[in-house]
């Protein structure tokens, strides 16, 4: 039997597989307009894959006043789970990112 790690980390290796191979390029963007100069935009997310955390993330720009502060790069972050797909991964991550959108004070959705 393999433990719930083990097979955490094989799909975690299938997953990063798949978007390394399908021949796009791993991003993600949200239109978005900016608060302060007014103008439309897009918040550029870039995909990786976090093997310590097994897990997959979404850097890109602070969407809200504290990471903009902060001398953190911003990201989200979805874990494995073995319930899921890759595409279905990567709409939860999506999802995330436009909640932190909406609820920030930076942008707002186009």
């Amino acid at each position: 039997m393999y433990s719930e790690k083990e097979l955490k980390k094989a799909l975690f290796d299938e997953f990063k597989e798949q978007l390394e191979t399908c021949g796009k390029i791993p991003v993600y963007e949200i239109e978005v307009l900016n608060l302060k100069t007014k103008e439309f935009e897009f918040v550029l997310c870039n995909i990786e894959f976090d093997e310590a955390n097994l897990s997959i993330e979404a850097t890109r720009q602070a969407v809200n006043t504290k990471e903009e502060k902060s001398n953190k790069i911003a990201f989200d972050s979805v874990e494995i789970d073995r319930c899921f797909n890759l595409d279905q991964h990567l709409q939860t991550l999506v999802e995330i990112t436009t909640e932190k959108i909406i609820n920030g004070n930076l942008f707002c959705l186009r």
